[in-house]
């Protein structure tokens, strides 16, 4: 399966500045989930929602379709790490209780994906994706420059399957009887070349450096140093989610 690889090559910028997600979430998919025995993480890039899930079960098998992400996966002995599609796995029949794709489903083949996922599912199983927008809730003002470079500066460069974030996954077809997660944010302690530095991962980044070899993070860097020149402050994405419990084949 080909599939749309705008990460490999920032595959390092990927693992050090990709957001991480809340302990909360974590918890709350495991409690759905019928037993503690086997998580799939899918599309796991270098494992961010990985090594939160490793906290709750036995196993988690990463799976993503790119070799240079998961060699960049930090490794953990809960955490198995394998260059796979996500229709086309390596599972078991009937052996995960809780699949999961973080900041991934708009790139997924859902058709094939959801018949791989009812698959590996045991009975009761729950599939969880979820991701965030594109410019941060918060602080109102980092928000409004991101978003400025977002709908003006990258705006021709997106891919099509970026709309699917801006619709919060509401678009995405899912045939299973939908959960109500609990509303959640990514909330983290960022510097400034952090925030510049999660910018040059995007699709739209990687698209408009292609095309116009410059660095994207430049055309807000001025306004972005007179409104916060050094120093952390804490910067929250808000999560939408697709949440299901697997209906069988």
């Amino acid at each position: 399966m080909t599939f749309s690889d705008y990460y490999s090559e920032k595959s390092d910028d990927y693992a050090r500045y990709r957001l991480s997600y809340p302990a909360e979430l974590f918890s709350w998919l495991a409690a759905q989930a019928p037993s503690r025995e086997l998580c799939w993480d899918v599309a796991t890039g270098s494992g961010q929602a990985a090594s939160g899930l490793a906290e709750h079960f036995s196993r988690v098998v990463a799976t993503d379709a790119s070799a240079q992400q998961v060699r960049m996966a930090a490794s953990d002995p809960r955490i198995e790490y394998r260059q796979e599609n996500a229709n086309q796995s390596s599972l078991p029949d009937r052996s995960v209780s809780l699949i999961t794709v973080a900041a991934a489903a708009h790139w997924l083949p859902l058709e094939d994906f959801y018949r791989e996922v009812r698959r590996v599912a045991v009975p009761g199983a729950v599939l969880a994706m979820w991701s965030y927008g594109i410019a941060p809730t918060a602080p109102r003002e980092v928000a409004s420059l991101v978003n400025q470079l977002d709908t003006q500066i990258l705006a021709p460069h997106w891919p099509p399957e970026i709309q699917k974030i801006r619709d919060c996954y509401t678009t995405l077809p899912f045939p299973f009887p939908e959960l109500s997660p609990p509303s959640l944010q990514t909330m983290l302690p960022l510097e400034p070349d952090q925030l510049r530095g999660l910018i040059r991962t995007w699709s739209g980044s990687v698209r408009y450096f292609t095309s116009t070899a410059q660095d994207p993070a430049a055309s807000i860097d001025d306004a972005l140093q007179a409104l916060w020149p050094t120093g952390k402050r804490e910067v929250s994405w808000e999560l939408f989610f697709r949440v299901g419990r697997v209906s069988p084949l």
